[in-house]
């Protein structure tokens, strides 16, 4: 027999759910649902920001890969991992980063402690190659 749930569970489980969601949302798209507080608006929000091929996604995906900047002592690992990531849904949503343009953005992601290693990959190179 099905129960009819209390406001208060009702809210219980809509606030579980809206965490669990967050929990794989990664940090770059996090600030722009971080204000909302309902399940079917953040999953909306979500589908709007990300799903579609429009110009607001192109926007945010564009905004997520030049504001991309990985912290000082973080995983350079982790870092590449989402740096590809966004490159993938750049892809998906029709935007062409051309390679030598993917890897001067990454190369531009790094903190200043990679200075050196930039200056050494950079130097008497006309052309650079991001081999993924």
């Amino acid at each position: 027999m099905l129960r009819k749930m209390k406001e208060e569970e009702w809210d219980e489980l809509e606030s579980r759910c809206v965490s669990t969601i967050r929990l794989f949302i990664t940090d770059n798209i996090i600030n722009n649902v971080n204000n909302v507080d309902s399940a079917p608006e953040l999953w909306e929000r979500m589908e709007k920001l990300y799903l579609g091929k429009g110009l607001q996604t192109k926007l945010n995906l564009k905004q997520d890969v030049y504001m991309l900047k990985m912290e000082e002592g973080a995983n350079l690992v982790e870092h590449l991992n989402v740096f590809k990531g966004l490159l993938a849904q750049l892809t998906r949503v029709e935007v062409k980063v051309e390679e030598e343009d993917q890897a001067l953005l990454l190369l531009t992601s790094f903190p200043n402690s990679y200075e050196n290693i930039i200056t050494t990959i950079l130097y008497g190179k006309d052309i650079l190659r991001l081999k993924t």
